[in-house]
C-alpha cells in the first residue's frame, strides 16, 4: 500500500471513529481539533525539516485513544500509543516509524511529564497545545456540553487548560501563537 494511501486509511478509521453513533466527541472533534493538530504539526514538520508522514500520522493517531474510549480520557495517551501499533502494523508500516509515533503521542500530553527526546515529540506536543489556543471555543464546548461544569467552572477550567497548554509548548512555537494566547487571556481574566 502506498504511503499516502496509508494516510488516507488511518484519516478515515480516526474520522469514522469520532463519528460513530453515540461517541461524545463527534464531528466537532475531528474537524476542529484534530484536523487543526494535523495541519500544525506538517507545518511545524516543515519548519523543523521532520518528516511530515510521520508527523501526520502522529497527529491523525494522537487522541485516537480517547476517541475509542471515550471514559478512558486520562489515559489515552498510552491506549494510542498502542491502538498506533495496532493500526499501523495492518498496513505493513515501518517499524520504525512505529516506534516514533508511539513515542509522540505516548509524550504530547502537557500532564504527563514525560520529556520529549524527538523534534517530532515536540511537534506533536506543541501542534496539540497550539490547536487548543488556537480554538478556544472548543475548550469552552467540553467544559459545558460535555463536561457539563457551571459557568464558572467551565472558565476556570479553561482557564487552567490555556495555561497548561501555552506552559509545555517550546519557546518557537509559542512565538506563532503569542497574539492569540495574549487575547485568551484577556478574555478569561
Amino acid at each position: 500500500m502506498l504511503k499516502s494511501q496509508i494516510i488516507r486509511s488511518v484519516e478515515k478509521l480516526v474520522r469514522d471513529a469520532c463519528i460513530a453513533p453515540g461517541n461524545p466527541y463527534g464531528e466537532r472533534y475531528w474537524r476542529y481539533h484534530i484536523q487543526i493538530v494535523v495541519k500544525l504539526a506538517k507545518k511545524l514538520a516543515k519548519q523543523n525539516n521532520v518528516d511530515a508522514e510521520i508527523m501526520e500520522l502522529a497527529a491523525l493517531l494522537h487522541d485516537y485513544g480517547q476517541v475509542i474510549d471515550p471514559e478512558n480520557a486520562k489515559n489515552h495517551h498510552i491506549t494510542g500509543a498502542k491502538q498506533a501499533k495496532i493500526v499501523l502494523l495492518k498496513y505493513n508500516y515501518p517499524t520504525s516509524g512505529i516506534k516514533l509515533i508511539q513515542k509522540c503521542i505516548l509524550s504530547h500530553r502537557g500532564s504527563t511529564n514525560i520529556s520529549k527526546t524527538t523534534k517530532e515529540e515536540r511537534i506533536l506536543a506543541d501542534a496539540d497545545a497550539m490547536s487548543h489556543i488556537l480554538n478556544l471555543p472548543n475548550l469552552f464546548y467540553y467544559a459545558y456540553s460535555i463536561a457539563k461544569m457551571d459557568v464558572g467552572e467551565g472558565k476556570l477550567w479553561v482557564k487552567n487548560e490555556l495555561e497548561k497548554c501555552w506552559s509545555k509548548m517550546s519557546d518557537r512555537s509559542q512565538k506563532l501563537v503569542i497574539i492569540e494566547y495574549k487575547a485568551a487571556k484577556l478574555m478569561l481574566n
